[in-house]
């Protein structure tokens, strides 16, 4: 369960949880591993569903960050917004890393506690896109929902 943290520039996802599979390919990312915010599912998500203010202020240290990335960082974060209307969660085939897939959810477990995400990642060529909207996407959202629900 990634957040942005407050103190490191705000280019990056920070885990504070996570699950692995018993899978022999999984991610093998740690407690305190930090995730791109252009390229993650995860930062994606956050960008997604931060305030408008906030955003602008990532996007602004992004753009000068890395102004050659930044029209495809742009369009990433342009798309997350639309998938997160549309589906709820936003994603990452290949953009992080071309062997990983992964989606995620905005997680708020309530007032004055910081934006949360919730993800699902795994290997590129066992798990396509159409199996993490399909598949996993329903249980994701769902999780997200059940996690929220104990906090209000």
């Amino acid at each position: 369960m990634p957040r942005c943290p407050q103190h490191a520039g705000g280019e990056s996802m920070l885990y504070v949880e996570t699950c692995r599979s018993d899978s022999v390919v999984t991610l093998r990312l740690n407690l305190g591993s930090r995730m791109p915010l252009a390229t993650s599912s995860m930062g994606r998500a956050y960008l997604a569903a931060v305030k408008p203010g906030a955003r602008k202020g990532l996007e602004d240290r992004m753009r000068t960050l890395d102004p050659a990335s930044w029209p495809s960082i742009e369009d990433g974060i342009r798309k997350a917004i639309d998938e997160l209307e549309e589906f709820g969660c936003c994603s990452s085939f290949g953009d992080w890393r071309p062997e990983v897939h992964g989606i995620a959810t905005p997680l708020r477990v309530g007032k004055g506690m910081p934006l949360m995400v919730l993800s699902a990642a795994g290997p590129a060529q066992s798990m396509p896109a159409e199996v993490f909207m399909r598949d996993i996407r329903p249980a994701l959202l769902a999780a997200a929902q059940e996690i929220e629900g104990h906090f209000q």
